[in-house]
């Protein structure tokens, strides 16, 4: 029996342009992602993330669409812009309820059927006043979407009456006001959407300004996807916090050549080849834009962190301390997949399916495996252990820094460089170290270094690069 057939991904993205309408899983849907997860923000969270691969239900909607009782097009008035990533993402369409459901994790219906462009129009033009639904699957999450006023289902405490005097304290799920500052806050690196007359608008720092659908849904073809071939150990905008202010470069050691020399962000070393799979780059960049965001204001003068602040300077920590390692450690590598051989297929379609978890190439991509599944790990079990980050500031001179960030032994510290005078220092101790502080914790972290180590000026950074600490 031949599989359905589907539009082509050129056809979705036309039909969509056409009527400037955007494919939306909103929060709080009934057809949500599983028990324990219908409260905002987790439900969006896990499909940001890439928990959500069996599929989620969502509706079209276009400018002019209602988002709030009595008459809606969609379950909620905050969502995520989902982007299909290949013909067959398309499980079904229908002006109402597709009736979908989930069975072992993956989103179903009762019979998928040929699906076409007459279908995906009587998805608006039949829906009269009630929300259409498309199942989707192998998805890309492009944005989120908010229709104002809006609202999210959160547990709320109430003072709930007892029998006597006194009330007892209960979470009451219901409806809670939100802006759309604090939905740009919650899902930092995800453009905010919504409609404004008869077009879509993107929230930034200034308010709403008008925004192209050809751009919002320009990359999520399987034709144009292009792999993370290599990535910076220490992402781009930390290494550019080092700058100084008039080029834009760093002052570079290199242990094994005893040189100094300055070097961009473009330099060899400060890259390694990705050997971790897509998905867990994918939800790794997530962590690394939210802490972009947390040094900025850091610099700015922040003090002190909040609980969730600590847990993301813990992810961020792992992050980077796991690429820093990658290329040293050697993984048991498996051959699982004896039945495809991945020589026939091209690369960037190997590489495609690994961001869906599928996995063809028998070596790499079952290293690639094992090696973010240990991130993965690795990310959980430092969030678990609730570390204490202090902001620590140099009063005199500048910090170094090393290319190595995970704890090779029990007397190192874990730390996160944030700019030639700030550190994140996991642990109690000072927070505003003098010149000789300084110099004990670069040389810390000169004894950790594998190759180099860089800095916005070695000079202030008071240690002996010729000697290496012990």
């Amino acid at each position: 029996m031949s599989a359905p057939l589907k539009p082509s991904l050129d056809e979705v993205r036309a039909f969509l342009e056409a009527h400037q309408a955007l494919i939306v899983h909103c929060s709080g849907s009934p057809k949500g992602v599983g028990p324990g997860l219908a409260r905002y923000p987790a439900d969006l969270e896990n499909v940001w993330q890439g928990r959500a691969n069996g599929g989620v239900s969502c509706s079209v909607v276009k400018p002019g669409d209602s988002f709030h009782p009595p008459l809606r097009h969609t379950t909620g008035s905050v969502g995520l812009v989902i982007g299909l990533t290949g013909s067959n993402s398309l499980v079904a369409v229908a002006p109402q309820d597709a009736g979908s459901s989930v069975v072992d994790g993956v989103r179903v219906v009762a019979s998928e059927v040929d699906i076409t462009i007459s279908d995906l129009s009587r998805s608006l033009s039949e829906r009269g006043d009630h929300y259409n639904e498309w199942v989707l699957r192998d998805f890309k999450v492009i944005g989120v979407f908010i229709a104002e006023p809006a609202t999210t289902w959160q547990e709320v405490e109430m003072s709930m009456p007892t029998e006597g005097a006194v009330n007892s304290a209960a979470l009451v799920p219901q409806d809670v006001d939100i802006s759309v500052a604090q939905v740009a806050s919650d899902f930092k690196g995800l453009p905010v959407y919504t409609f404004a007359g008869r077009q879509i608008v993107r929230w930034g720092s200034g308010g709403w300004s008008p925004a192209d659908h050809t751009k919002i849904y320009s990359r999520v073809h399987e034709e144009n996807f292009k792999a993370v071939e290599r990535q910076h150990v220490l992402p781009i905008a930390s290494i550019a916090r080092f700058f100084r202010e008039e080029n834009q470069f760093v002052e570079v050691f290199h242990l094994k050549l005893k040189k100094t020399f300055r070097q961009g962000v473009k330099w060899e070393e400060f890259f390694v080849r990705r050997l971790w799979d897509e998905g867990t780059e994918k939800e790794m960049k997530v962590y690394e834009d939210a802490f972009q965001d947390l040094a900025g204001r850091i610099v700015a003068g922040k003090d002190a962190l909040t609980h969730d602040e600590n847990d993301l300077v813990s992810k961020f920590w792992m992050l980077i301390s796991e690429r820093s390692r990658a290329p040293h450690l050697e993984t048991a590598k498996e051959s699982l997949f004896d039945s495809i051989d991945p020589t026939t297929l091209p690369k960037r379609r190997i590489d495609f399916l690994e961001g869906q978890s599928i996995f063809l190439d028998p070596v790499a991509q079952m290293d690639r495996l094992v090696r973010g599944m240990r991130i993965r790990t690795g990310v959980a079990q430092t969030v678990r252990r609730r570390a204490n980050w202090r902001i620590v500031r140099a009063a005199e001179g500048q910090f170094l820094v090393s290319d190595t960030y995970y704890s090779q032994d029990q007397g190192r510290l874990a730390c996160v460089p944030v700019s030639p005078k700030i550190y994140l220092v996991m642990g109690a101790g000072p927070v505003n170290l003098d010149l000789a502080e300084v110099r004990e914790l670069n040389r810390s972290l000169f004894a950790g270094a594998k190759n180099y180590v860089f800095a916005q000026r070695l000079t202030e950074c008071v240690v002996d690069l010729s000697e290496r600490p012990g």
